[in-house]
């Protein structure tokens, strides 16, 4: 349903729908705007893998991992698992490299914290390639 607010006479506003019919929603300031809902933060199932370079020691490794948990926890969200694949061999050379370490997790958090993550993602040098993948639709 279409609705807007409209001037009246004497510069009183109301409300009408796209059919000009008096519409049933009601500005809670009385200045001509339909009131706005609150965008609720919903908590959705996500799989990061991301894929670093083979050649950082352990350590790197590590603090790479830790550095998305920390985010993970900073930003509200749930961490479920961890998988960690190992060193593989990559299907094409990426940034010269032909092959990468490959880690996948499973967590759960809202939109702010997946634009966090590929925020730094993509500013990391650690990091080959990611892909985060919303999997609260799939049926396991």
């Amino acid at each position: 349903m279409l609705c807007d607010a409209v001037s009246g006479s004497g510069g009183a506003r109301h409300w009408v729908c796209y059919n000009h019919s008096p519409c049933s929603l009601t500005p809670d300031a009385g200045d001509g705007r339909r009131p706005l809902r609150p965008k609720e933060a919903t908590m959705r199932d996500y799989e990061l893998m991301y894929i670093t370079r083979p050649t950082l020691q352990p350590e790197q490794q590590e603090a790479l991992k830790e550095r998305v948990l920390k985010i993970i926890q900073e930003k509200g969200g749930e961490l479920k698992k961890v998988d960690i694949w190992g060193k593989r061999k990559l299907g094409y050379p990426i940034k010269r490299e032909t092959e990468g370490y490959y880690v996948v997790m499973d967590f759960s958090g809202d939109e702010a914290l997946v634009n966090e993550i590929d925020r730094v993602l993509k500013i990391t040098d650690g990091f080959l390639r990611f892909k985060i993948l919303r999997t609260d639709h799939r049926k396991r």
